[in-house]
């Protein structure tokens, strides 16, 4: 899950079940405008690819599956004449070290409730 260099608007069946998401959970609208607030500090402004979400079966781990997906989407970004390279977001601190040895770079990080989210670019 992700995008290329422009974000989709979302359809508008999404919009719905985040409204019923919303009424139906206390407090996650203030955890989504946290989030918001501190990706929007750190996310690049030129166009780049998103990488949402990433994630390999634990049984799997550690054999090559999640770099080879990862490279996959990084092969997209520099392919990509507007891309400037991927951005991703983690609250893991397996995942950070992982996406260092990927490449990546620390754009910045923030605090949601007491979890850290690192927000991480690794430019074409």
């Amino acid at each position: 899950m992700g995008y290329n260099t422009e974000p989709p608007e979302w359809p508008a069946p999404f919009e719905r079940e985040w409204a019923m998401i919303e009424s139906n959970t206390p407090g996650v609208a203030e955890r989504f405008d946290a989030y918001e607030r501190i990706v929007t500090l750190h996310r690049p402004t030129d166009p780049h690819y998103y990488l949402g979400v990433i994630g390999v079966h634990p049984s799997a781990q550690g054999r090559g599956a999640g770099k080879a997906l990862l490279d996959g989407i990084c092969q997209l970004s520099c392919a990509d004449p507007l891309s400037s390279g991927v951005y991703l977001e983690t609250a893991s601190p397996d995942s950070l070290k992982f996406y260092y040895r990927c490449g990546f770079v620390l754009a910045g990080e923030g605090d949601i409730d007491g979890s850290p989210l690192w927000c991480l670019f690794r430019p074409d």
